[in-house]
């Protein structure tokens, strides 16, 4: 064999190296391919392009929620139907680990009052809505819906005067807090009896009240103020009418700052709207009237402020329960809507620094006042049924006392047939621990509620 050449036999050396990287740099291409899920061609996990994973499969992994149902005897216009999501309100919800199995009423629920409030469980953003017996809450009551919203946010709303409809407001899931607290929120309708949960409008800020005819509501929500003028962030109130048939929305009231304003309530032909209206310069509240076809104001009165309570509409529009703090003396007045015929109906000694004070509720048919009267040396408080004229109707206390030391209680409701009288307990968790009173014997029950960590909101009564 001849000798070869010490140049050529560099260049062979050379060649072969390069062979060889070359080889190395192909095996790993092929093993990172092979190991990489998004290569083309490749599908090691289960999806909807692997024709080897089945379509009951890939269903089972997407939850489908139905459309919400619209009533038949509604219209909405296209636009609202348009912008109708995903519903919040779900036919067949799974409680959730907080929520303990309570007993639901499977028949028709007896004649008489019945309450309609709503338990909310904050930590997931779940509530569900129930019909109850005032009589026997915890074994005839009925559950009407489940709603999800935005863990921290419980619902307000309100049942319509003829008990038909039931209005309610929710924060939707992934909201930010500033819209949840102005206007991202939705206006959903529900039948009284569980059916039909739609959505009727969106970009709301808070429920007000159903007008007299169970037709329309008030809504408000708070926007940005242009001006900047508002004190209080840079917020106004705005105020509309909002149709149930056709969702349709009339503007009532706008530019208000946003902590001052409370909507009162309607004249019973709903020609009139009133709201009060608190003033820093001097302290004083007034109370204004909108005439809805016109949209015209007017101011109605004008006070001196003496307590922190807004004047209460009655429910027929004519007279205003108003709250009057003078050198240690609450006291409870009566006047007509023009601020004539001033009438002291209640009065007990008060002092700063308490939540514990003088109270009252007008009667369905706006005849009667129900008082809370605080109690005085650790003992109970009373209530008293009084008319017009202060002339004591009927008097009652709690059987069973239910206070301790430093507690006291709130009046939240009290039912058409005015037998029944509902309590917040304070101080302790004030949202969870809710009474009924029979007042003809002061008997008390405990709303039964699935967690101690969940907390009550009334939305109104049904009377059939």
């Amino acid at each position: 064999m001849k000798h070869i050449p010490r140049f050529l036999l560099r260049i062979l050396i050379f060649l072969a190296s390069v062979t060889i990287i070359l080889l190395a740099i192909t095996i790993s291409e092929t093993r990172k391919t092979s190991s990489n899920p998004s290569a083309e061609g490749l599908q090691p996990y289960p999806s909807a392009n692997n024709p080897t994973v089945s379509e009951a499969v890939i269903a089972e992994a997407k939850p489908v929620y139905p459309q919400p149902e619209i009533p038949q005897s509604t219209s909405i216009s296209k636009s609202t139907q348009a912008a109708i999501s995903i519903p919040t309100t779900l036919p067949s919800p799974t409680p959730p680990q907080s929520f303990l199995p309570l007993p639901t009423y499977n028949g028709l629920l007896p004649a008489g009052p019945k309450l309609v409030y709503a338990e909310t469980d904050g930590v997931h953003g779940i509530s569900r809505i129930w019909l109850a017996n005032i009589g026997d809450l915890l074994n005839q009551r009925k559950l009407l819906a489940t709603v999800q919203h935005k863990p921290g946010y419980g619902l307000n709303g309100k049942v319509s005067p003829d008990g038909n409809k039931i209005a309610y407001i929710l924060v939707p899931p992934g909201s930010s807090e500033r819209s949840a607290r102005t206007d991202g929120n939705e206006l959903w309708l529900l039948n009284s009896d569980g059916s039909h949960p739609y959505k009727l409008t969106d970009q709301i800020g808070y429920l007000g009240m159903w007008a007299p005819d169970s037709k329309s509501l008030i809504v408000g929500r708070w926007i940005s103020a242009e001006n900047n003028e508002s004190p209080v962030s840079g917020l106004r109130q705005e105020l509309f009418l909002v149709h149930t048939a056709d969702s349709e929305m009339k503007l009532l009231i706008t530019g208000e700052p946003s902590a001052n304003l409370q909507p009162d309530g309607c004249s019973k032909d709903e020609q009139v709207f009133y709201y009060a209206v608190q003033t820093s310069f001097p302290p004083s509240w007034e109370l204004w009237s909108v005439e809805i076809p016109s949209g015209s104001p007017h101011l109605q009165i004008s006070r001196p402020f003496e307590s922190n309570d807004i004047p209460v509409l009655s429910p027929d529009g004519k007279w205003l329960l108003v709250t009057k703090t003078e050198s240690g003396q609450r006291a409870l007045l009566v006047m007509s809507i023009d601020g004539q015929g001033q009438i002291n109906i209640a009065q007990s000694t008060t002092s700063s620094g308490t939540a514990d004070q003088l109270t009252g509720w007008w009667a369905a048919d706006s005849q009667s006042i129900l008082l809370y009267i605080p109690s005085e040396n650790g003992k109970q408080p009373d209530f008293e049924v009084t008319g017009f004229d202060g002339k004591q109707k009927r008097k009652f206390q709690i059987a069973d006392p239910i206070l301790g030391k430093g507690e006291y209680l709130s009046l939240i409701g009290w039912s058409p047939d005015q037998d029944w009288a509902i309590v917040r307990q304070y101080p302790h968790r004030p949202q969870s621990t809710v009474f009924t009173i029979q007042m003809k014997d002061g008997k008390t029950v405990k709303f039964p509620i699935a967690s101690p960590s969940n907390w009550l909101s009334l939305l109104g009564w049904i009377n059939q």
